[in-house]
């Protein structure tokens, strides 16, 4: 019997198990970190929306608004982005 030959099938089993394990962890490792990446980013861009938005109503409030007089307005802001609560 050759030992040599099983020696190789040996190394080769044992070879890909380890490289299958590692790619397992590097995938499962960067799919999280690239969904903490893009939900960071559409968090950080919603935030940047509702400024805009709140930004462009309080201009148009102050446009119309009399000299002597007051405006009484609503104006909208969502309770939460993302699992973010905020207060303004």
């Amino acid at each position: 019997m050759n030992s040599k030959a099983v020696s190789i099938v040996l190394e080769y089993v044992l070879l890909m198990s380890i490289l299958s394990i590692f790619v397992f962890f590097i995938s499962s490792t960067l799919n999280y970190q690239l969904e903490e990446v893009q939900t960071a980013k559409v968090i950080d861009n919603q935030f940047s929306d509702v400024a805009s938005e709140i930004s462009s109503q309080l201009v148009d409030i102050f446009s119309i608004s009399p000299k002597n007089g007051y405006v009484r307005a609503k104006i909208y802001m969502p309770d939460k982005i993302g699992d973010y609560d905020y207060k303004a």
